[in-house]
């Protein structure tokens, strides 16, 4: 499952994605975010954001193989010990 959330005109947040353990190694994870990205640029959004937990690995790793980059965090609501905030920019 995942959400995509309007922040203003020009910006989404991918929101509570997550494969349940017994779906992973299949392939989803990925499904799901390029459907979200897909669905971000046909809503005219030119840049996803999300805050994640360092420590979930695998799901840095594959925001990061959709073309996220790991940004500064403005959000004083992101823990620096766990939080990490990922930005992607869409281009048509």
């Amino acid at each position: 499952t995942c959400a995509l959330i309007k922040l203003n005109d020009s910006t989404y947040e991918l929101a509570k994605m997550g494969v349940l353990e017994t779906a992973r190694g299949k392939q989803i994870g990925k499904k799901l975010g390029l459907a979200v990205i897909n669905k971000a640029r046909q809503l005219g959004g030119s840049r996803i954001v999300l805050e994640s937990n360092k420590k979930l690995t695998p799901a840095l790793t594959l925001y990061e193989r959709l073309g996220f980059r790991t940004v500064n965090a403005s959000n004083p609501h992101l823990k620096e010990a766990f939080g990490i905030f990922i930005n992607k920019r869409l281009y048509f």
